[in-house]
């Protein structure tokens, strides 16, 4: 079979899959009905393209290859869905008739690294073989559990011991505010649908051997040599992330500047150990080449827990060396997409994994697009030239989705990999030797990996400096599957179509007038009330023609996963008030992404006017906030007696959910009532009910948003 054809093949494959995550069907068809409508949808395009293509494309390969892309599509839909987990008739989930199980104590073996999340708890992934209930008899259960543990002395684990723990089994939640962390949907991609909060472990086995062993023998000797935290950073940037518990300040502070991908293991590390590697064998014979640089990528691969993107490149990089073992040129961009059908072959649910999303992007981006931008800057050396050519064709591939992901980019993501690509070469060069000698003899390691502290504090001092200028992360607000999409399409045929890539400065400017136009027409007409699901406190945003007021959220946890990715999603980059109850409050974690002009304290507020946003204080428990013709009543505090001193009738009542007046209520009678509240009591609803007033509280709908077009739509859709 002939290279186009065997491209069309792997496509198909790959757009197959990727076709199961382009349409969202109702939610009253089950898994196997939208799987036959997807295979309907794809044999209609299968068979429109044998018919046509010939009209367009009159060099087109034979009919007869459209077809087996066509079938090969469809195999991919329905392989993806074999593949996809669910829960097995014994899985531990099945437990959870309610929300949460007690006191419950699972035994089963470690089978992940055991990482440190944000709160110091130790976390790691569960292989559950049985389980027992108070002083019920053990059962044999299976599945896979999310488990965090305190992080004790006496909670010490590793990888691949079997532990017994006991601790709270728990329902993951699904994301109920916009652009939220979606827990649930996370675990079950991961093959998990319950999650343990570990207390004690009740009794351990001893630790088998593992490759974990090796690997904490190496990030020990790096951390012994210059501190914990240049030492994991090394660490880090060798081996990736993935394999070692990096501080999260470090993490935000890469991400923040557009570095995170020198912190995982990616084709970047893989071509400078491949090229070390036949440098120092270049006397050697290709087939001892091989052989030596295949063992190299082998425990490389091994080292960093055979991440996505390591793989691809592992990959790519054998074909490479069996290029050199024959003496043939090896088509990168053939190699890549063989790379790829392997990959997800083999585990085709990794079609949604984002490192293998922006790796293989990367990649393309730095195979087709370096050699055009090299092109048009052949008047700088070659020495500069290389690097600020793959710094922007890496970016520009990967920034689309990027931004459709995160609803924002690093602005200064350009400069700060063209000033940092020749420090991070020498420290990843430098982190792969001293791995080396930190393996054969830790002190060694130690002392070798001193020689790099200087370099990683240079590199530290510039990601610090990077990230304290105005606006180093910019949110864009959502940007749509349908541009993303035009704008790859675009970059695609600026590369291969000569007449595209004449009038690339066109394409470029249809490119940003598709991104900034939505931006532009929001920010001046969209007048917004979002009332968030949080646990404690209502969180408001209110949006008014480019005016941002934040009402509470100051609470780190809240800030960090529910304020800031809603204020991304809506492109918000300056908050112009927030409003708060707590007299020590800072917005700290919030200020630190998005700069809050003004920040005021409820108690000492009498009126307050933003734009068409307006705001009273009129007792000390109640707030009146009117937007537009919307006027909103928040209840601050309900466990104090309301009493309204004057007469006032407000369209919607906010207040987090206990009981109310009865006679207060009837005498100002809301329209529409919002209660922040996990569950609503039958008391609060029959009340509300006889009085007639549109009901809707958090722990069921999720946020609410309210607009002057649309009116009250909640987050979740309840059946």
């Amino acid at each position: 079979m002939n290279r186009p054809n065997s491209v069309i093949l792997g496509l198909a494959y790959i757009l197959g899959l990727l076709s199961t995550g382009l349409v969202d069907f109702s939610p009253q068809l089950n898994r196997w009905q939208e799987v036959v409508i997807r295979i309907v949808i794809l044999s209609l395009i299968t068979l429109l393209t044998t018919i046509f293509i010939r009209r367009f494309w009159w060099q087109s390969p034979p009919r007869k290859i459209w077809l087996m892309g066509g079938l090969i599509a469809i195999f991919a839909v329905v392989y993806l869905e074999i593949r996809t987990p669910y829960p097995a008739g014994n899985d531990i989930s099945h437990l959870l008739k309610n929300n949460v199980v007690n006191s419950i104590e699972i035994t089963g073996s470690i089978i992940s690294e055991i990482r440190l999340n944000r709160r110091e708890n130790l976390q790691f992934w569960l292989e559950v073989k049985e389980f027992s209930l108070k002083n019920l008899p053990t059962e044999k259960s299976t599945g896979k559990l999310y488990v965090t543990l305190p992080n004790l002395a006496e909670n010490e684990v590793y990888p691949g011991q079997e532990i017994t723990i006991k601790g709270l089994l728990y329902r993951p939640r699904r994301a109920n505010n916009p652009n939220a962390f979606d827990f649930a949907n996370y675990l079950a991609r991961q093959g998990a649908f319950a999650g343990l909060k570990g207390e004690i472990i009740i009794d351990k086995k001893s630790p088998t051997w593992g490759i974990w062993q090796i690997r904490q023998r190496i990030v020990e000797a790096q951390i012994q040599g210059i501190g914990r935290e240049k030492g994991t950073l090394l660490s880090s940037i060798t081996l990736g992330r993935q394999a070692v518990n990096l501080p999260a300040k470090i993490t935000d502070l890469f991400i923040k500047t557009g570095l995170a991908h020198i912190l995982a293991a990616s084709g970047f590390h893989v071509a400078i150990l491949l090229g070390f590697v036949l440098t120092i064998t270049r006397n050697l014979s290709p087939k001892q080449q091989f052989i030596i640089a295949l063992t190299v990528l082998i425990i490389y691969g091994t080292l960093t827990g055979l991440q996505p993107s390591v793989l691809r490149a592992i990959l790519m990089g054998i074909g490479a060396l069996i290029g050199l073992l024959y003496n043939r040129q090896v088509n990168s961009l053939g190699s890549l997409l063989l790379a790829a059908t392997i990959i997800l072959l083999w585990q085709p649910l990794w079609i949604w994994n984002l490192g293998f999303q922006l790796s293989f992007l990367a990649t393309l981006g730095l195979i087709i697009t370096v050699p055009l931008l090299k092109n048009k800057i052949d008047y700088f050396p070659n020495l500069i030239a290389e690097p600020i050519a793959i710094s922007l064709a890496a970016t520009l591939w990967t920034m689309p989705l990027l931004m459709f992901t995160f609803n924002s980019i690093a602005l200064y993501n350009i400069p700060i990999n063209i000033i940092t690509t020749p420090l991070v070469t020498l420290i990843s060069l430098g982190g792969v030797f001293t791995a080396f000698l930190g393996l054969i003899y830790p002190p060694l390691g130690s002392i070798s990996a001193s020689i790099l502290y200087y370099p990683l504090e240079l590199l530290l001092q510039i990601t610090t400096f990077f990230s304290l200028l105005p606006f180093s992360t910019y949110s864009t607000g959502k940007l749509s599957l349908g541009v993303m999409l035009i704008i790859y399409i675009c970059l695609t045929l600026i590369c291969f179509n000569i007449w595209f890539r004449q009038r690339w400065h066109l394409i470029g400017l249809f490119i940003l007038t598709l991104i900034l136009i939505p931006i532009i027409y929001q920010h001046l007409t969209l007048t917004q009330v979002t009332v968030l699901a949080t646990k404690s406190q209502p969180v408001i945003i209110i949006q008014n023609r480019g005016n941002t007021l934040l009402i509470n959220g100051e609470e780190p946890a809240t800030a960090r996963y529910t304020v800031l990715p809603f204020l991304r999603q809506e492109g918000i980059n300056q908050i112009q008030g927030a409003i708060t109850v707590n007299n020590s409050a800072q917005f700290s974690t919030i200020s630190e992404s998005i700069p809050i002009k003004k920040t005021i304290n409820l108690s000492q507020l009498e009126k307050f006017n933003l734009g068409e946003i307006t705001g009273q204080l009129l007792e000390k428990n109640l707030f009146k906030f009117q937007v537009k013709n919307q006027s909103w009543l928040w209840i601050v505090n309900p466990k104090i007696p309301v009493n309204l001193s004057q007469e006032f009738s407000p369209l919607v009542l906010l207040w987090q959910g206990s009981n109310l007046d009865t006679q207060w209520l009837e005498s100002i009678r809301p329209q529409t009532a919002i209660a922040v509240t996990t569950n609503l009591s039958r008391n609060a609803r029959n009340q509300l009910r006889k009085a007639r007033i549109k009901t809707y509280w958090t722990g069921r709908d999720g946020a609410i948003q309210w607009t002057a077009k649309n009116g009250f739509q909640p987050f979740l859709i309840n059946e």
